[in-house]
C-alpha cells in the first residue's frame, strides 16, 4: 500500500553547431516552401505549421501509400571546394514505421548517383541511427509502439554528421528520402518533420564544445516558477570557453515577445552552470538557450522551451492512498535476500482520483510493517501509461522505455508505519494516465 502528495516537467534540447573559422554554406529554417528545394512528387512535403524548433514551421514528409513508392525532399547544390571538413546538421522528429526506410542521402557534382550517408559519419548515439536510417525506434520519446500517435513539440532531436571524408572539396546536394516499406497503414503515420538545415564547412577540424542540459524544463509545465536549470559547457580542443555563460531567454504571452539574459553561476569547476527561469504568468511561452564560443571560434548551441498552462484537471490535493493495507507484500518495493532486485507497480488513474484527473507527485511513502531492513542504491522511476494491467513479468530498462528517474538513495525505515520520500524530481500525471513505478537497485 502506497500513498501520494498530488500537486511536469519533460526534457526538450536541440544542439546546433558552429565551428572554428567556419562558413556556414547553409542555414535552412523552413519557415516557408525553401527555394531551390525540390520535392518529389510534387505536394508529398509540405510546410508543417504545428511542429518547429525555430518557429514558426518546419517541413513534413508523408509516407507515400504504396508499397516500393518514395518521396524526397532535394536540397540545392552547395560548394564545398574550398573546405577539407563539413558538419550537416539538422533537427527530426522521424514519426515512421521502421518497416519504411527514412535515409539521408549526398551526391557529388562529379560523380553520378546517390549515397547514404554511412553511420561511420553519426555524431549521436548509433542505435538512433541503425543501418544509416532513423524511424520512431530511434528514440523512445517518438512511441515506437503506438505507430499513429502525433508529435509534439518536445520530441524534436537534433543531430550531426561529420561528413568530412565524404564531400570534402566537392559540389554536393543532399536528399531525405522516405520509402513504403510493405507492412499495409503505415502510411498513417504523422510522417519525417525537418527543422534548422545546417551545413557548415571550414579549413580546420571541426570541434565544436559541449554544451548540453544537465538539468532543464520543455515542453508543458503546470507552475509558473521560478525554474532552475543547470547545463555542462567544456571545450573540446585546448582553447577555453568565453566568459560569461549567458542564458539567452524569450517570453511570449499575449502575442507579445520579451528578451531577457541572466548571468548563469558556475557550480562545478568550469563545466557546470546553472541559472535561475524567473516566474512568468499562466499561458507565457518560455524559449531559452545558451551558446558558447571558445577563443578560436568553435561555437555550440544548445536550445529549449516550455510552455505555462494551467491546470484544471481537479485532481486531488494531499494524501491519496492507493490499496487497502489488507495484506502484506515482502517482495516488493524491494527484497534484500537479493542484493540486485527490481520490482515494476501499476496504479491505476481512478485509484489516485474518482475522476481519473491527474495532477502532481510531490512524494510516496510506503506503510512499513516491521523494521529492520534497507535498501541501498534504489533508483525509483515513473512511467505515465496506458495499459491496464503489467502485460509481462521480464525486466524492462527504465532508462530506455520512456520513464522517469524521479528520487535515487537508502529506503531505511526506522519505524513502523508510513515512511515518507521527497521526490528528487516531482512528476506529472496527465488526466486519465495510470503510471507504473520501478524500483531498481543498482
Amino acid at each position: 500500500m502506497k500513498k501520494f502528495v498530488l500537486f511536469f516537467s519533460c526534457i526538450f534540447l536541440i544542439i546546433t553547431l558552429k565551428a572554428q573559422q567556419a562558413t556556414t554554406i547553409a542555414n535552412e529554417l523552413f519557415t516557408s516552401m525553401p527555394s531551390g528545394w525540390t520535392v518529389s512528387p510534387t505536394s508529398t512535403w509540405v510546410i508543417d505549421n504545428a511542429l518547429s524548433v525555430s518557429s514558426p514551421s518546419s517541413i513534413l514528409g508523408f509516407v507515400p501509400n504504396s508499397n516500393g513508392d518514395s518521396v524526397e525532399l532535394i536540397s540545392p547544390w552547395y560548394n564545398l571546394t574550398n573546405y577539407g571538413h563539413a558538419l550537416l546538421q539538422f533537427s527530426h522528429i522521424c514519426k515512421v514505421s521502421a518497416s519504411d526506410l527514412c535515409q539521408i542521402k549526398y551526391q557529388e557534382l562529379s560523380m553520378p548517383g546517390w549515397k547514404v550517408i554511412p553511420t561511420s559519419t553519426y555524431q549521436g548515439d548509433p542505435m538512433a541511427y541503425t543501418g544509416g536510417q532513423f524511424s520512431h525506434l530511434s528514440y523512445a520519446n517518438w512511441q515506437g509502439a503506438d505507430s499513429l500517435a502525433i508529435p509534439t513539440n518536445s520530441w524534436w532531436k537534433g543531430e550531426a554528421f561529420d561528413i568530412s571524408h565524404e564531400v570534402s572539396y566537392a559540389q554536393v546536394r543532399f536528399k531525405f528520402i522516405i520509402k513504403k516499406g510493405s507492412v499495409p497503414g503505415t502510411q498513417f503515420a504523422y510522417g519525417w518533420v525537418i527543422d534548422n538545415f545546417k551545413l557548415i564547412a571550414s579549413v580546420y577540424e571541426i570541434k565544436p564544445p559541449v554544451v548540453e542540459f544537465t538539468t532543464s524544463i520543455s515542453d508543458t509545465v503546470y507552475s509558473t516558477g521560478p525554474y532552475t536549470v543547470e547545463a555542462k559547457v567544456a571545450a573540446r580542443t585546448i582553447h577555453p570557453i568565453i566568459q560569461p555563460i549567458k542564458l539567452n531567454l524569450s517570453y511570449t504571452y499575449n502575442g507579445v515577445t520579451t528578451h531577457d539574459t541572466l548571468i548563469m553561476t558556475a557550480i562545478q569547476g568550469d563545466s557546470i552552470y546553472r541559472a535561475e527561469i524567473p516566474q512568468q504568468l499562466f499561458g507565457t511561452t518560455v524559449r531559452y538557450g545558451i551558446t558558447a564560443t571558445d577563443t578560436v571560434g568553435n561555437q555550440s548551441t544548445a536550445l529549449s522551451s516550455y510552455y505555462i498552462k494551467r491546470f484544471v484537471g481537479g485532481g486531488a490535493t494531499g494524501y491519496v492512498i492507493a490499496g487497502t493495507g489488507s495484506s502484506t507484500q515482502y517482495y516488493a518495493p524491494f527484497y534484500m535476500f537479493y542484493s540486485y532486485g527490481w520490482s515494476r507497480s501499476l496504479y491505476l488513474a481512478n485509484e489516485l482520483s474518482p475522476a481519473s484527473s491527474g495532477g502532481f507527485i510531490t512524494k510516496l511513502a510506503w506503510h512499513v510493517s516491521s523494521t529492520g531492513i534497507s535498501g541501498s542504491n534504489q533508483t525509483c522511476y515513473f512511467e505515465a501509461v496506458n495499459d491496464n494491467s503489467i502485460l509481462s513479468n521480464a525486466w524492462i530498462d527504465p532508462t530506455t522505455s520512456g520513464a522517469k528517474q524521479v528520487w535515487t538513495g537508502t529506503f531505511n525505515p526506522s519505524t513502523t508505519g508510513w515512511v515518507e520520500i521527497d521526490l528528487d524530481n516531482p512528476f506529472m500525471l496527465p488526466p486519465g494516465k495510470k503510471f507504473i513505478d520501478i524500483l531498481d537497485q543498482l
